[in-house]
């Protein structure tokens, strides 16, 4: 418990997430057939539903635990005008047919702003063919209300960060940060040994024999302070018979060897050039040599937005169904990302 205040942990998982969400940056959306210009509905949806900021948080929270969700609902106070809201996946049950791969069903739980218990208060179920609003008082668990939709599917989208098809089922995501976690607490261990190191075996050493506790006063008489003589640069005791040994330094290279080369795993791993990871060279390189750096990095956002970019293309196709009160066409909205290569 002593050591407790020396624990340092390096933010590596943050990277994972942060780094691709920095680069991924949506233009807009478009129809099929017409790609020189923005849809203008589409666009005043963006817009209206504050996604330039909220599809932050979305991208950030599908990397951290491997998947978000989006949900479109009627929106009472302008009709015109239906709301889209970023969930929070810690509160998102779901279920998802593993032929088809459609989203069965999305229960959200949360408690109130002045619920006093520590379970769940509110809660809302989406279904294919209406939204359920629920609460939950001394009798249990009872409807609130409800919106009969009809659209056929949940109104909702789940985002899933490096999906894989498994046999029979589907993966819904992985975690950002999984990959690097076993790293990342190699590399606290590391740092957390070598703060230890470097306050007990960094200075040296030294051993004094046949001194007592008497020789160590100042030109008064009065005792040296123990950190005062221990770090005197000059030893000496007035017995002709003591001795004193100095014991070489410890040296922390290997610590700071072992840390560097595990940061720049990390960075191997993740698709990251190392020095975001701290690796510097003395002399910064030229344009074209990071942009080529950069390439694992670039590259692994573009996959990043194809399977993102779908799922906003399926949140923009839910609005316009409330909005209109028709579907459109399948698979005619497209959605465009500003090069990652540059932002």
């Amino acid at each position: 418990p002593e050591l407790r205040h020396f624990e340092t942990v390096l933010n590596v998982p943050g990277m994972a997430v942060d780094e691709p969400t920095l680069r991924q940056r949506l233009r807009g959306f478009y129809r099929a057939g017409d790609s020189t210009r923005a849809d203008q509905a589409l666009t005043e949806a963006w817009e209206y539903n504050n996604l330039d900021s909220e599809s932050i948080v979305l991208h950030q929270e599908e990397k951290v635990f491997g998947r978000s969700f989006v949900s479109v609902h009627t929106n009472p106070e302008d009709p015109e005008n239906p709301r889209i809201t970023v969930e929070d996946p810690r509160e998102i049950g779901y279920a998802v047919d593993p032929v088809t791969r459609r989203m069965q069903g999305m229960l959200r739980l949360w408690k109130g702003p002045f619920a006093l218990a520590s379970s769940p208060t509110h809660g809302t179920l989406y279904l294919p063919g209406s939204t359920i609003h629920m609460v939950r008082d001394r009798r249990g668990w009872v409807v609130s209300d409800r919106d009969d939709h009809g659209l056929g599917v949940v109104p909702a989208v789940m985002f899933a960060h490096r999906r894989r098809a498994m046999s029979g089922r589907v993966e819904v995501g992985r975690s950002a940060m999984r990959d690097v976690i076993g790293l990342t607490d190699g590399i606290a261990r590391l740092l957390t040994n070598m703060q230890v190191g470097a306050e007990s075996h960094a200075l040296p050493s030294y051993i004094l024999t046949g001194a007592a506790q008497g020789d160590f006063t100042d030109r008064d008489g009065k005792p040296i302070p123990v950190w005062e003589s221990y770090l005197t640069a000059i030893k000496a005791v007035s017995n002709e018979n003591s001795r004193v040994f100095q014991i070489t330094a410890g040296d922390l290279k290997n610590f700071t060897d072992a840390i560097n080369n595990m940061l720049a795993w990390c960075a191997s791993v993740l698709g990251l050039p190392t020095r975001y990871a701290g690796q510097q060279t003395v002399n910064p390189a030229a344009e074209g040599a990071i942009r080529a750096d950069e390439v694992r990095l670039v590259t692994r956002v573009g996959q990043m937005s194809k399977f993102d970019g779908d799922a906003w293309a399926w949140v923009m196709g839910l609005h316009e169904r409330f909005r209109t009160g028709e579907w459109g066409q399948p698979n005619t909205i497209r959605t465009l990302w500003y090069d990652p290569g540059t932002s």
